[in-house]
């Protein structure tokens, strides 16, 4: 029987006949390199002789083997590849028998021995070279140079020295006095022979035996080996180019690239060795058989097929697929896969399995901490593909980590430098920062995952090439931040959708990309929406302007919708007069303070109640507007009020705004003088002249420059300040001079509630605001009969803050302080407040007496005297009080108080509080 592992062997050797490459596949990995340990595992067993058999046939070539080739590359089991090979020796026993005959002499010279053999004969010489690497051996006068390349390589020499060239080209040898050489190509290959010398040129694996003396050499290599016996050496050259040899002297030398062995013999010496980088095929098995018949010697036979065994032994061991020398198209991808790794071979790999190949193997291998051999085996093989097919991650060279890079850029992590194809430290930190982003796992490796979530943030993204609808929206957004971009606005994203994009980008100090992702879509919306500012075009920018204009800050008297430098300025000023901060953005604060503001000035172009108002007030202060006086504030209108802010010190805008009428109502509403047209100028003159200070016979309303006159000199006769103006000093002395009723020489300063845009309570066809200055005008007029003087905080339908009414009773220095109101709130009755604050006890009294005094006078509940925390009695120095006549919204109380004469009644119980508590 033989052994398994001769067994192993010749079935390795059978699927050599017809594809190495899936006799190479058939080997398992790394951690079971040797295929024959997966062999003897099944524990086969066959019947006597059918190994024996079967190897007899061997070297004949039978269809039936490609199924047991696909049976091996699938690892069959035991029994399926051994009823098999039963079946295969059965159907073939007349050929087997025909063999056995043949062999019988040659039986008892085979033995199942595992380790190599040498023998020693007297006058012959046999080699077996076989390496990982080249060897060298020179021996008396001959000398063996190996060169292994890619390119040509060339030796000269002389006195016994040669060159044998082996390429993919033509070899020649030129022999001389008994040597002989060999040449290995894929080409044609040339044999000369002189002096009983012999080669034999294998196109794919080229041996070479030379004899003499009944000498033998077996020589099995992917390249050429050689053997030179008695004086005679021999190099081959083994190279992508052409190599010359040169012989003399009977010498030779040999270079080998894949594998160069080199052997030089003299006097019955052998060698056998062998390495992990042969390839063995079944026509060297033939060759020894083909020699046994041949010799003369079965001794010699034995011996031959005693090394044939050996050498299948040997092949059956190795597991390597590619390694320098080899050509295979499965090589390009492998040169890409290394590629990947970070070991690059050539931009445009070949099919060739070269040294820097090896080389790159090598480093590879270094780098993984595996044995370094420079050679691919099976494991090998199968790690560099998965590795370079498996994640994107840190040292790979792969065409989609541009696309990786892109991804990330878009998702907002982008990967400082150029983005080329490789994977560094960068791209790892920036995928690292991604995935910490997005809750993902952190490896720093594009993994499914990780692609992903970049996919489907990418797939909302905008970049240049792009067709969506949401670049038209994105178009707009640039055109009213003031980045336009030229065309129809259509929904293709090209370049100016990118420069535009890139000029946004700048401005806001982001990272300048080119391209819109979310977050960017989001500011552009916020910013072109909602805040208006410097360099926006945008529709509201025109009723921006014009509201400005009406809050007192002119822009342009044509405004167009461009937010330019002016707009801004004006802004600006706005937002300082307002103490908003100043930003010059017209923010939703601006915006609605500019509201506020607007509602209560009176511009060109408005109407509105109080323009009848304002005119008057003009008219009071000498700036009289042409017309009926309507409530309409055409261009006569702005012509007066900026005429009238110009001599007052205001800025002129000719918009009446909160300080124009402010201030205009001031001095229309407050103290007489020069230059003001008032009713009561008439009064005035008329009780000048009870003083002995006549101005004129036929007085009217205009206070001129003669009446001024006349006040200053009464001022002057009475020690008063001189000055020409009828304030509360001038007017309380006129009347203590002209009447001295029960309230004469006593100043009483009255408030009428509310006014202007504060309309206080609203109910049954009443306005609050309307009835307090109805009631304090009739009040006025009682108490001036009654020799009291009389400061109004206003008289007509204008807005005072609670601080102005209580200053104006502070700095008159007046007696007494009333605030007249109604109530709502689903009440009735009247009721009266005072404060403790300051002068608390005459405040109590004097709201008693009013409080008495209205209801003596009119039909109303009686809700009593109450303290109140009223800014205009809590802030007032004197003693004051505030009265609710009614409630507006109570039907029986609104009835009452449309009634004139309920009123006057109301008036008159005040005015009697007044006369008790100063009694």
């Amino acid at each position: 029987m033989f052994s398994k592992k001769l067994f192993f062997s010749l079935v390795l050797s059978i699927t050599l006949i017809i594809s190495p490459t899936i006799a190479s596949a058939s080997l398992k990995n790394e951690n079971d390199i040797n295929t024959i340990e997966w062999f003897d595992s099944l524990n086969c067993s066959f019947e006597d002789n059918f190994i024996e058999d079967l190897l007899k046939i061997w070297e004949e070539e039978f269809p039936d083997l490609e199924e047991l080739e696909t049976m091996m590359i699938k690892e069959t089991t035991c029994k399926e590849i051994t009823e098999w090979l039963e079946h295969f020796v059965k159907e073939h026993k007349d050929h087997i028998d025909q063999v056995n005959k043949k062999y019988t002499d040659n039986e008892s010279s085979l033995d199942n021995k595992d380790s190599d053999a040498s023998e020693n004969e007297q006058d012959s010489s046999s080699d077996v070279a076989d390496s990982d690497s080249s060897d060298s051996t020179n021996e008396q006068d001959s000398s063996s140079d190996v060169a292994d390349s890619d390119s040509s390589d060339s030796t000269n020499e002389q006195d016994s020295s040669s060159d044998v060239a082996d390429s993919d080209s033509s070899d020649s040898t030129n022999e001389q006095d008994s040597s002989s050489d060999v040449a290995d190509s894929d080409s044609s290959d040339s044999t000369n022979e002189q002096d009983s010398s012999s080669d034999v040129a294998n196109s794919d694996s080229s041996d070479s035996t030379n004899e003499q003396d009944s000498s033998s050499d077996v020589a099995d290599l992917d390249s050429s080996d050689s053997t030179n016996e008695q004086d005679s050496s021999s190099d081959e050259a083994d190279s992508d180019s052409s190599d010359s040899t040169n012989e003399q002297d009977s010498s030779s030398d040999v270079a080998n690239s894949d594998s160069s062995d080199s052997t030089n013999e003299q006097d019955s010496s052998s060698d056998v060795t062998k390495t992990d980088q042969e390839v063995f095929t079944p026509v060297h098995v033939k060759e020894a058989y083909n020699k046994d018949k041949t010799k003369e010697s079965n001794q010699s036979k034995s011996k031959t097929v005693q090394q044939s065994k050996k050498i299948i032994t040997s092949q059956a061991s190795n597991n390597q697929l590619f390694y320098n020398g080899v050509r295979d198209q499965r090589v390009i991808q492998l040169k890409r896969w290394l590629e990947i790794l970070g070991f690059p071979i050539s931009q445009n790999p070949t099919e060739h399995y070269g040294p820097q190949t090896a080389q790159a193997v090598s480093n590879y291998q270094r780098s993984r901490g595996l044995t370094i051999t420079g050679a691919i085996n099976q494991s090998t093989y199968d790690r560099i593909r998965n590795e370079a097919n498996q994640p994107l991650q840190f040292g790979m060279y792969r065409d989609d980590v541009i696309q990786l890079k892109q991804f990330l850029a878009r998702a907002g992590f982008p990967v400082p430098g150029n983005t080329n194809n490789y994977f560094g430290p960068g791209t790892e930190q920036q995928v690292r920062a991604f995935q910490q982003a997005y809750r993902l796992t952190v490896n720093g490796i594009a993994d499914d995952n990780t692609w992903k979530a970049l996919e489907n943030i990418n797939s909302s993204i905008l970049y240049n090439g792009v067709h969506d609808a949401k670049v038209v929206q994105l178009k707009k957004y640039l055109a009213i931040l003031g980045f336009p971009v030229p065309g129809s606005g259509n929904d293709f994203f090209g370049d100016e959708t990118e420069r535009s994009v890139r000029s946004f980008q700048e401005s806001q100090d982001l990272v300048v990309t080119g391209f819109v992702n979310q977050n960017i879509l989001t500011l552009l919306e916020s910013l072109a929406n909602d805040y208006l500012r410097v360099g926006m075009y945008r529709n509201d920018v025109i009723d921006l302007k014009r509201n400005l204009e009406r809050a007192g800050f002119p822009v342009s008297s044509s405004p167009n919708n461009y937010f330019g430098l002016q707009t801004d300025s004006q802004v600006r000023a706005f937002q300082r007069a307002q103490n908003l901060r100043v930003d010059g953005i017209a923010g939703l604060e601006t915006l609605s303070a500019l509201d506020i503001v607007i509602s209560q000035n009176l511009f060109e172009g408005l109407n509105d109640p109080r323009v009848v108002i304002l005119k008057q007030h003009l008219a009071t202060m000498g700036f009289v507007v042409p017309g009926s006086g309507n409530n309409f504030f055409g261009t006569e209108t702005k012509k007066q009020v900026r005429s009238f802010q110009a001599k007052y010190g205001l800025s002129v805008t000719g918009v009446a705004d909160k300080n124009t009428q402010e201030r205009l109502s001031q001095l229309a509403n407050g103290y007489l003088r020069e230059g003001i047209y008032r009713d009561d100028v008439i009064k005035l003159k008329n009780d000048l002249a009870k003083a002995g200070f006549n101005v004129s016979n036929t007085p009217n309303n205009y206070f001129g420059s003669q009446t001024a006159n006349q006040v200053r000199a009464f001022q002057h006769a009475y020690g008063l300040v001189v000055d020409g103006i009828v304030g509360p000093a001038t007017l309380g002395k006129l009347n203590e001079v002209i009447n001295r009723g029960p309230l004469f020489g006593k100043l009483i300063v009255v408030d009428a509630g509310h006014g202007g845009n504060d309309p206080g309570a609203v109910a049954n066809g009443l306005r609050e605001k309307d009835l307090n200055l109805d009631i304090a005008i009739r009040l006025q007029r009682q108490l001036e009969s009654s020799g009291a003087t009389v400061i109004m905080t206003r008289t007509t339908d204008v807005f005072l803050t609670l601080a102005q009414r209580a200053a104006i009773a502070n700095n008159a220095n007046a007696d007494a302080f009333v605030s007249i109101h109604n109530n709502a709130g689903g009440g009735t009755g009247t009721e009266t407040f005072w404060q403790e604050r300051y002068a608390g006890t005459e405040s109590r009294n004097l709201a008693t007496h009013v409080q008495n005094g209205m209801l003596s006078q009119i039909d109303m509940r009686n809700r009593g005297v109450k303290e109140g925390n009223f800014h205009v009695i809590r802030e007032t120095l004197m003693a004051s009080a505030l009265v609710e006549v009614g409630f507006v919204d109570h039907q029986s109380d609104a009835a009452k108080l449309k009634s004139p004469t309920f009123l006057e009644n109301a008036a008159k119980g005040i005015h009697d509080g007044f006369i008790r508590f100063f009694q």
